[in-house]
């Protein structure tokens, strides 16, 4: 603390006298210092009450904001920024402009260059820098402080609030149906009632239905929806089931002999377009006998110049035994190739098959659920490393496995309207196909007798008016050092020496320092110097060699300017 009296000149005592502003004063200092205080203090309030409700305010969209609102929320902060600015740009003036006489009045002097000091004239910007050069450490302060309230401080409380799109989390218990029917008890499950249902469920889980999810089947759920929830989500943990399918292509004399037998007899009905054409399968039924004696392929590569896979279509089940020892559903692949006849200039048709098997596995697992207002599943995230099979829980299987493998292979009629298919895609057509079987007809199992109430986190999209953490950092940072620079001056100016003894703007109040203030022997000394040929650098740079202290004269005290080749002053 005492380095820093000596530095700005602050004597030991109480206070010093001498003229100050009004913008210098106590009065003025405490009302700035108070006002940056209070706007510090309402924009945390301001923060802290966002942060803890979620935003200022709520709305259900940009419409529903009132003009006043927005007004209040966009410019007041704005406008009280531009106020401080104000303000301290009237203390600012005063400080900067009286800098070199509190100065020159330090009883421990200054240098000489002081007489030449300037921090009014010239752009404000500019100030920080020639105050550090010159280790005018008041001049610094104000100066920083001014950049900052004029050029920073507006612009980011102009966008202290706006209004943003927020999720909004609210606890909500939903009711669910997990618990299975009895299987046994439901005359529906046969075959007949299945295969008359099957072309209302493909319509009504057709690939345009945004309802309920493609591979997954779940309890049902009761969700809200009115006039105002259009766009609420809920989020619960629930049991999710799925169809795991895994195929590969078979090799078997026989079926392959059958396949063969079968184009043989329809000449003109290759395989691809029988496939087509029969959608009853009645003429490929019995070919599912050829797969008594077959076995996997470890290579599933074709061995086709253009392996392309057109057309496929399942053609049996069987749950007990399994095909081949492993498969639940068999089925043909059909490799159509272009073919040109050089003597006729014609094209023909040559297909080639490839009869495959798939096993079904029935898995279940615990997943996070998130459902939109109209009951629609928007997202599943399973939590696959718990997965475990539905057989384990006491699920029928069988009974359920029957069911749904009969269906698969009855409404499985397959077109062309998916164009040429790779091998890869084979696959994914085919679990799409049983998934799109198991989905419906397991959503029928669950029990809508037995209720079960779940808590969930109702999901809310809602307009807010936010209050921007970063807006709050840097304007906090800015009234606070406006605070306590504002309270550092309050204290310091009564306490600075101040040979003022009125305001020295004018060009009389000038030549009264030049007369009355300082020393006549060193006026003289200067006039005989022929300064006035010297330009303000060539002036400043001289000046900088001498310096300025106060003397006890015969007419009291003087101030005296001195340099290192004066051999008096």
């Amino acid at each position: 603390m005492r380095q820093w009296k000596d530095l700005i000149g602050m004597p030991h005592r109480d206070r010093a006298p001498g003229w100050r502003p009004a913008t210098l004063r106590g009065i003025y200092l405490g009302s700035l210092a108070g006002l940056m205080l209070t706007m510090l203090i309402t924009i945390g309030r301001i923060y802290l009450g966002s942060a803890a409700r979620g935003g200022l305010a709520i709305f259900s969209s940009t419409e529903d904001i009132a003009t006043a609102q927005q007004v209040a929320y966009t410019f007041v902060p704005m406008v009280m920024g531009v106020i401080i600015g104000v303000m301290w740009s009237f203390t600012e003036y005063d400080a900067l402009r009286l800098e070199p006489y509190f100065l020159l009045s330090n009883p421990k002097g200054a240098s000489a260059d002081v007489l030449l000091l300037n921090y009014v004239f010239g752009h404000f910007t500019t100030t920080p820098f020639r105050a550090a050069r010159n280790r005018h450490w008041v001049a610094f302060c104000v100066s920083i402080l001014s950049i900052s309230l004029q050029l920073i401080l507006p612009a980011v409380l102009g966008n202290l609030v706006s209004a943003e799109v927020v999720s909004l989390h609210f606890p909500q218990t939903l009711k669910t149906w997990p618990r299975f029917i009895n299987l046994d008890t439901h005359a529906y499950w046969t075959f007949h009632n299945i295969a008359n249902q099957a072309l209302s469920i493909n319509l009504a889980h057709s690939t345009n239905d945004v309802i309920g999810s493609r591979r997954y089947a779940m309890p049902p759920v009761q969700t809200y929806w009115n006039s105002g929830s259009e766009e609420d989500m809920w989020r619960l943990n629930q049991s999710v089931y799925w169809a795991d399918v895994s195929c590969a292509y078979i090799d078997g004399d026989g079926l392959l002999a059958e396949l063969s037998r079968i184009e043989g007899d329809h000449e003109a009905l290759p395989v691809s377009e029988l496939l087509l054409s029969d959608q009853g399968g009645t003429r490929l039924a019995n070919v599912a006998g050829a797969f008594d004696t077959c076995t996997a392929r470890s290579d599933q590569e074709e061995d086709m110049d253009i392996p392309q896979i057109q057309y496929w279509k399942l053609l049996q089940w069987n749950e007990n035994p399994k095909f081949c020892g492993q498969f639940d559903l068999v089925g043909v692949a059909v490799h159509a190739n272009q073919v040109v006849d050089a003597q006729h200039g014609s094209n023909k048709s040559s297909d080639q098959f490839s009869p495959f098997g798939c096993s079904v596995d029935y898995m279940t697992a615990e997943a996070e659920v998130t459902l939109y207002a109209n009951g629609s599943v928007a997202l599943v995230d399973v939590q696959s490393d718990a997965a475990t099979n539905l057989s384990e829980t006491g699920f029928d299987t069988v009974m359920f496995s029957s069911s749904l493998l009969r269906m698969a292979v009855a409404t499985n009629h397959m077109d062309d309207q998916y164009g040429m298919l790779s091998q890869g895609d084979v696959w994914s057509e085919v679990d799409a196909a049983i998934s799109q079987s198991f989905v419906p007809l397991m959503s029928r199992t669950f029990d809508l007798r037995q209720t079960v109430h779940v808590k969930s986190i109702r999901i809310v999209q809602r307009v807010a008016l936010l209050v921007q953490k970063s807006s709050v950092l840097v304007s906090a940072t800015i009234l606070t050092f406006g605070v306590v620079l504002v309270a550092s001056l309050l204290y310091l100016y009564p306490r600075r020496p101040n040979f003022l003894s009125g305001n020295p703007a004018s060009i009389a109040s000038m030549c009264c320092i030049a007369t009355d203030v300082i020393d006549a022997t060193s006026l003289e000394k200067l006039s005989q110097m022929e300064l006035e040929v010297l330009s303000t650098r060539q002036l400043r740079c001289f000046l900088r060699k001498g310096s300025c202290s106060w003397r006890e004269t015969t007419q009291g005290q003087r101030l005296a300017i001195s340099f290192p080749d004066s051999k008096s002053s």
